[in-house]
């Protein structure tokens, strides 16, 4: 049987805020048959520019990646995000006022060996087939920590007052954090990922993701119905891409082993063993993504 051929769908809307800091790259009007990277970044409320430093990171982001020949190696995404951060420098040089410009960001970008999936901050990436969440991204938030910790059950943190803090993101003239890196090997085709910020899962709850749309449907007929539950709540804005795997744009991993790939990547994270120092381990780098 012939595979049906779905094109990734994308969305982003301001939701019941008066402005949209989100931002995703490409354009969903521009989606390419041979598109396969896709980033989501929401640019963190409370602080100067948000909107400006997530339209940039993503922009820069996923230029750069887009430019790279062949299979993907982890320096590909360690240059990529650096040179958003150079661009971050860039405008701070020029208009002082937005020093401290931050965004989250959240990627997918496909080859021929796998998926990699890249994230700082709290936007998600969720690994699906047939109706059920595989794997997704584990956030860089207070709340999160406190779970691993096990101080903190999932219901507490929903309902959490610290629930939007979050422990990194890209962000000018701050310390520079590199994006936490996954590389899924185990995909195949008729899979979705769908890359969002925190807008889209503060109103749809994980456990009714799979369920909310057919995977025999195009995505963008997907993303509407999610928007549709999330215009229903107001809240923050919220951005997607749901993106399907098809045959044509991932094929079987290789037998050989891989070979040995730059390896930048770093958790930049200490582990103090109490939790009453969580607060000062990442203070003053403390960002809520909700004003």
């Amino acid at each position: 049987m012939e595979e049906k051929l779905f094109f990734p769908a994308g969305i982003s809307e301001a939701g019941g805020r008066a402005a949209n800091e989100d931002a995703i790259w490409p354009a969903p009007v521009h989606i390419r048959t041979t598109d396969n990277v896709f980033v989501v970044c929401d640019g963190v409320g409370g602080l100067r520019k948000g909107s400006l430093a997530s339209t940039t990171a993503s922009r820069i982001i996923g230029e750069s990646l887009r430019k790279v020949s062949g299979d993907f190696v982890q320096g590909d995404f360690v240059r990529a995000v650096r040179a958003a951060y150079a661009e971050f420098d860039e405008r701070v040089a020029e208009q002082p006022s937005v020093k401290g410009m931050a965004t989250t960001l959240a990627l997918v970008a496909i080859d021929a060996k796998g998926v990699w999936i890249g994230h700082v901050g709290d936007s998600r990436v969720y690994h699906m087939r047939e109706g059920k969440v595989l794997w997704r991204t584990r956030d860089h938030s207070f709340v999160e920590e406190l779970m691993a910790r096990g101080a903190l059950t999932g219901e507490e943190a929903i309902h959490h007052p610290n629930r939007h803090v979050i422990t990194r993101a890209i962000q000018a003239g701050s310390k520079r954090h590199l994006p936490e890196l996954e590389h899924a090997t185990d995909v195949q085709p008729g899979d979705w990922f769908l890359i969002c910020s925190d807008g889209l899962t503060d109103r749809v709850p994980e456990s009714e993701l799979p369920a909310i749309w057919d995977t025999k449907e195009e995505p963008a007929n997907a993303l509407e119905t999610l928007a549709a539950r999330c215009n229903a709540i107001d809240g923050d804005n919220f951005s997607a891409w749901l993106v399907p795997v098809s045959q044509s744009m991932f094929h079987p991993i290789p037998e050989a082993e891989l070979a040995e790939e730059e390896t930048e990547i770093s958790e930049n994270t200490e582990n103090p063993s109490r939790l009453k120092r969580l607060w000062e381990r990442i203070s003053p780098f403390t960002l809520v993504d909700d004003e």
